[in-house]
Formats: structure tokens, sequence, C-alpha cells
């Protein structure tokens, strides 16, 4: 959840990975989904995450 606050403070949306994990698991994920974003929108969320990451 830490980091999810970080990447919303970046206006990055990603979900933590808990809920995707049927059998447990996922506390150390997240989900992307860059489905609907062209090459740009999804580089600059890279960049995005990045800075929320910390790198």
């Amino acid at each position: 959840m830490t980091l999810f606050e970080r990447a919303r403070a970046e206006q990055v949306a990603i979900l933590p990975g808990l809920p995707f994990y049927v059998d447990g698991g996922g506390e150390h994920m997240v989900r992307l989904n860059f489905s609907n974003a062209d090459e740009e929108r999804i580089t600059e969320g890279m960049h995005r995450l990045a800075r929320a990451i910390g790198v």
C-alpha cells in the first residue's frame, strides 16, 4: 500500500496484487494495465512509477 500511495502522488494508477491471487500471496506484487495506452503514455507512466519506487 505504500507504493500505491506513492504512485498515486505521481498520478499513476496501480493496484495491489493481493486480490489477484486466489490461493494467497501477492503481498509484494502490483498489477499494471497498459492495454489502453499508447507507447508515449506507457513510457511516461513507467518514469512516474520509477520515481514512486525511488529509482
